[in-house]
């Protein structure tokens, strides 16, 4: 999380230092630590509801990951020696926050759903038999078996694999995921709020602290 400064002008003195004694004891530190965590969670509900943080979810009619929520859920506060930090415990984040290439690890090939029921879910839990589907450059699909066999040997009877038949093979028919060597995402800077709504929050928190040793908190 990049870490950000918050000022705060008082004229009068006695306030001042009132305040003053209230930064080196960091009172200050709960008021902005929540603040924060609200302002952080407040644009994860947003993102959550917004259709451009899950087009390949709704480009499949599948049900949302969610993980907008997950991340909500992860965000926490904690006050430290020097000040305070914000933090989201999910691994996630910043994948999607800076991008990269994703590669797979202890596997060959990553999954890539190809339908509704397949979408972010693994393949061991879809309670059904998976085959491997072949072309010219190696394995590209995982289909349901049931489907898959049926196909090829209608095409080895007949000499030939017909338009409906490879549709059934290669399209929403009978594939669940396509296999891929590796995925890259772009950057989305959007993932987390701008810098100015969250140092808004927090300077909003800060005044109603402040307020409070104006009246002799």
């Amino acid at each position: 999380m990049p870490s950000y400064g918050v000022s705060i002008k008082v004229p009068d003195r006695t306030i001042m230092d009132r305040i003053t004694a209230g930064l080196r004891a960091g009172t200050y530190r709960d008021a902005v630590g929540v603040a924060g965590t609200r302002a952080l969670m407040d644009h994860f509900a947003a993102k959550e509801l917004d259709a451009a943080s899950h087009k390949t979810a709704d480009s499949l009619g599948a049900r949302r990951s969610g993980l907008y929520a997950e991340f909500a859920r992860a965000t926490n506060h904690q006050a430290t020696t020097s000040g305070v930090v914000l933090s989201i415990a999910h691994d996630a984040l910043r994948q999607r926050l800076y991008g990269g290439t994703i590669r797979p690890v202890n596997a060959q090939l990553l999954t890539s759903p190809a339908r509704t029921e397949s979408y972010n879910r693994r393949a061991s839990t879809l309670g059904i038999t998976l085959e491997m589907l072949w072309g010219k450059n190696g394995p590209y699909a995982l289909a349901a078996a049931e489907d898959h066999q049926r196909v090829l040997k209608r095409g080895k009877r007949e000499g030939q694999l017909t338009a409906a038949d490879e549709g059934a093979t290669h399209g929403k028919g009978g594939v669940y995921y396509w296999l891929v060597k590796e995925v890259t995402q772009d950057a989305d800077p959007t993932v987390l709020p701008k810098r100015e709504v969250l140092l808004s929050a927090i300077r909003e928190s800060l005044k109603d602290w402040a307020d409070e040793f104006r009246q002799g908190g």
